[in-house]
């Protein structure tokens, strides 16, 4: 998975499923996390917990519990224990069946009043509209209901031909009132925007919405503004400014966006120090995060983080070391590609170090004040 399991006090989707089926379940509850769903999911990657007693409350204090059925998941003793025990507390219940198999009687006794979805029969656009479509889990998204603005007749999405169309003046681009997304690429390599201001019920930034406009020095958006999809800004180099009106949202030192303790997929690339110490309020480093910065020579992780995304530090010209936090938990395959000649620092015994280690990536290990202790 390429976020962090859901911990909070809002409602949230907890995911059963076996781990065999674990690359077809990363694909559809990735889809759902990247549009609004908080989701908990058994990361595995606190050893110091005891792992039933994790599971069970995390199970108790969902809303929603997403099943997913296959050969191998009614096998499982532990994907069974889990269905049984939202069971036993009333949970409300989706199924999605990944392949076809032959139901076990006790299965199909206990399902039998539970909604299924067959996601073998379905093409992928009728599998997400009745997966979406259910009363239980619109409320565990970011918004929950006061988001209907987006399914009335009036929304619509902004795509690159009709972006192409709107007029340009003084170097300015508005988006208008009764768009609600603006798609993939939709402004991607356009020279002549040197601003782009939102329209109030834009909600969704698409992947690679403006990346490779380098003449963009300023972005505003509004309040109803709920996600940034991958690289949307990236090598963006002359944006400095960014107007948010959305509580969401925060600008930060011109570097990131910050939402909830992340620094959000995509996040902005102008970084004009040659140190980036982040602030200890910084808990997930998402996806691309550091994305062709140049300038900085050194990224210092504040104690505080717990997570770092694939490729959340790439082709960043000059950079020469990282400290990575005692307090991460969990940092992605290739979260640092070809960076084998940067020099990483930590703690010792600590999981930075083994991820380091285990990659082939050179570490030296530092006592609190900063100084190196002893290196590979």
């Amino acid at each position: 998975m390429n976020f962090m399991p859901y911990e909070g006090n809002e409602p949230y989707i907890f995911v059963s499923y076996a781990h065999a089926n674990q690359e077809i379940v990363t694909r559809i509850i990735e889809t759902l996390h990247e549009n609004g769903y908080r989701i908990w999911y058994d990361s595995g990657i606190m050893p110091g917990d005891d792992p039933f007693e994790n599971i069970a409350k995390h199970l108790y204090n969902s809303a929603l519990v997403i099943v997913f059925l296959s050969r191998r998941s009614i096998q499982s003793h532990y994907c069974k224990s889990e269905v049984n025990f939202a069971f036993s507390k009333s949970k409300n219940l989706i199924c999605v069946v990944l392949e076809e198999f032959e139901m076990p009687l006790g299965w199909e006794m206990q399902l039998q009043n539970t909604q299924l979805l067959f996601y073998y029969k379905l093409s992928e656009e009728e599998f997400y509209a009745k997966l979406l479509g259910g009363d239980n889990i619109k409320k565990v998204q970011k918004g929950g209901k006061e988001d209907d603005f987006s399914r009335s007749a009036a929304a619509r999405s902004l795509g690159r031909e009709e972006a192409d169309l709107l007029p340009v003046t003084e170097g300015a681009v508005f988006i208008p009132d009764d768009v609600t997304e603006i798609c993939a690429g939709a402004f991607e390599g356009r020279e002549d925007i040197r601003r782009a201001v939102l329209g109030k019920n834009v909600k969704k930034i698409g992947e690679r919405a403006f990346a490779n406009c380098c003449s963009l020095e300023k972005i505003s958006f509004g309040e109803r503004l709920a996600q940034i999809g991958p690289q949307a800004f990236s090598r963006c180099r002359a944006l400095e400014e960014v107007e948010s009106f959305s509580p969401r949202f925060e600008w930060l030192n011109g570097r990131f966006l910050i939402e909830g303790g992340k620094a959000l997929i995509g996040a902005f690339p102008k970084c004009g120090e040659t140190e980036c110490v982040l602030p200890i309020s910084l808990r997930y480093i998402e996806p691309y995060a550091f994305d062709g910065v140049t300038g900085m020579e050194r990224l210092v992780i504040s104690e505080g983080a717990v997570y770092i995304g694939r490729h959340a530090v790439r082709e960043c010209a000059g950079l020469k070391e990282i400290t990575l936090p005692y307090s991460v938990r969990f940092i992605a395959e290739n979260a640092f590609p070809a960076c084998t000649e940067i020099k990483f620092y930590g703690h010792a015994d600590s999981y930075g170090e083994r991820y380091c280690r285990t990659n082939g990536l050179r570490f030296s290990v530092q006592d609190e004040i900063g100084e190196e202790l002893r290196s590979e």
